[in-house]
């Protein structure tokens, strides 16, 4: 189903390839700037590393409080339902998408 393979691979580039890439590469090393050299320390020195584990319980939330229930999920059934019923009115699809969303939920 190529309409199918288009509508979502246009939502994974642009929710996923654009918006995620400008989450992760721009907006979070802002907000954690220790983020990189927390990575690359043995899992003993992340343990003692409170500033790191501060700065990662900040990156988890913004990612699973934030971003995916209140951004991620809404667009992805508003897309879904734009799929299922032909609209392409984003004004119109996003009420829809965060109803389904909160029904699914």
């Amino acid at each position: 189903d190529w309409r199918r393979t288009s509508i979502f691979s246009t939502f994974g580039l642009l929710f996923c390839g654009c918006w995620q890439y400008l989450l992760f590469t721009k907006i979070m090393p802002k907000m954690c700037p220790g983020a990189a050299s927390f990575a690359a320390k043995s899992f003993r020195e992340k343990l003692k590393d409170i500033k790191g584990l501060k700065q990662l319980a900040v990156q988890v939330f913004v990612e699973n409080g934030i971003n995916n229930p209140l951004l991620f999920f809404p667009v992805f059934y508003s897309v879904k339902i734009g799929m299922e019923t032909n609209s392409y009115n984003p004004f119109s699809l996003l009420p829809l998408g965060i109803q389904r969303y909160t029904e699914t939920w």
